[in-house]
């Protein structure tokens, strides 16, 4: 009797031990987390937040859009800029692939120097899965055979608030329009929409096999704050990093840009000063980064651009030809080098911008036509620029190792990062 008495004590401990072993195991997980210093800077405040929980839901097809009251923007809570809806997208995947692409769009910026940005969500995957069927889209294309993400689960966030998915705080910024007068109110709570993405990502997909964040444009911008927050919602996920046209590149000539941009849109204090005090010293966000990739072994970042891209040089940077191309070469090429099994670069010539969503393959004319028509209703501030080419995956490049590949080609290497067929650089001028 004693003995079976003491096997049941020792079954039920294990049980117990089985049991209890996930929340150990998170536990430890959460207490060694890489990004602590800008946590503990405010940037995950909003995590399971009512604030960030969304109001009601919709479904058209297979894509679930998350939605947020706009009713009460003089309170708190997620908003595009202007005081309209902000909305979440999610689409599932192909059954079985655990895999999760959460894709931040793109849209300018509205600061003090220069206002031109989308305030309300323009760019919606219901629009980029319509214009699948003539070839757009790009990574969030689920027909496009070419596409090496056109099976993962997606969960898209529009971008809205004019201040690269960081900001916190609503302030005073013309919309552009003196008719209405100049006192215009800019809700930049980028920080609460990206928060409220992750929760609806984190609702929807609690467990995926890796967590691909994506951003293009602004959104690219967008990966410095989203890389840190992503990893505390996803502790022990592979994080693969693409950022198209945008980060780590900001201004060469004007040092202090930087800086005045994070104090405007009330994020300077998630730059890691005590860790990393000359992190945004040279202009660029680059040691960031770094030093991110430092601290944090298990994510990986793919960098492209186009040497010229006159929207962010020209318009955005004031860094014309070559002041852009060369910055945009060199801050790659310190961190290839430093992590050159971990950090991969697609940068070919020409003056166009992005690659992510294929929008290059609609001639440059209908483009120039589409912007003077409409420029006005989609962004807010600035008149937008005349001439703004962009660009797409089929574009091609020579690597490192002397073959041309587009960009469908290098990306579905660098997501795979086989030793058998590996992603090799390409940095053409």
């Amino acid at each position: 009797m004693k003995k079976k008495f003491l096997l049941i004590v020792l079954m039920a401990g294990f049980i117990a031990t089985v049991l209890a072993l996930p929340g150990i195991i998170q536990s430890e997980v959460l207490a060694e987390l890489p990004f602590q210093e800008v946590y503990d800077a405010g940037l995950t405040k909003y995590v399971g937040s009512d604030l960030v929980k969304h109001t009601r839901k919709s479904v058209l097809g297979n894509i679930i859009t998350y939605h947020y009251d706009p009713s009460a923007v003089t309170g708190r809570g997620p908003v595009c800029m202007r005081g309209t809806e902000f909305i979440v997208e999610a689409r599932n995947g192909k059954w079985g692939n655990q895999n999760l692409l959460i894709f931040l769009e793109g849209g300018g910026v509205c600061l003090d120097e220069i206002c031109l940005a989308t305030a309300e969500p323009i760019l919606t995957l219901k629009l980029m899965s319509a214009s699948a069927l003539i070839g757009m889209g790009g990574v969030l294309n689920p027909i496009n055979l070419s596409n090496p993400m056109r099976d993962y689960n997606v969960v898209h966030v529009p971008y809205c608030d004019g201040s690269v998915f960081m900001g916190d705080v609503d302030r005073i910024l013309s919309d552009g329009d003196d008719s209405n007068g100049t006192e215009d109110v800019a809700y930049q709570r980028g920080l609460q929409n990206l928060t409220a993405a992750l929760e609806v990502a984190k609702l929807r997909y609690p467990n995926p096999s890796r967590v691909v964040l994506a951003g293009t444009s602004g959104g690219s911008y967008g990966i410095v704050a989203a890389t840190a927050l992503v990893r505390y919602y996803y502790p022990d996920k592979e994080i693969v990093v693409v950022a198209d046209s945008g980060a780590p590149i900001l201004r060469d000539e004007d040092k202090d840009f930087v800086r005045r941009v994070l104090t405007q849109i009330n994020a300077i204090q998630y730059v890691p000063l005590s860790s990393c005090p000359d992190c945004i010293a040279n202009g660029h966000v680059t040691k960031i980064i770094d030093w991110a990739l430092q601290r944090d072994k298990n994510f990986r970042l793919a960098y492209l651009t186009h040497a010229d891209d006159a929207v962010i040089g020209d318009y955005f940077m004031d860094s014309p030809p070559p002041i852009f191309r060369d910055a945009a070469i060199r801050e790659a090429e310190i961190l290839a080098t430093a992590w050159p099994k971990r950090v991969h670069r697609f940068i070919t010539p020409g003056t166009a911008h992005t690659y992510l969503l294929d929008v290059g393959i609609i001639p440059d004319y209908i483009q120039e036509a589409a912007i003077s028509l409409f420029g006005d209703t989609i962004f807010s501030g600035a008149t937008p620029m005349e001439e703004m080419a962009m660009g797409d995956l089929y574009e091609k490049g020579t690597d490192q190792i002397g073959r041309r590949v587009n960009g469908y080609t290098w990306l579905n290497r660098f997501l795979k990062n086989s030793i058998f067929d590996p992603c090799i650089d390409v940095v053409n001028k």
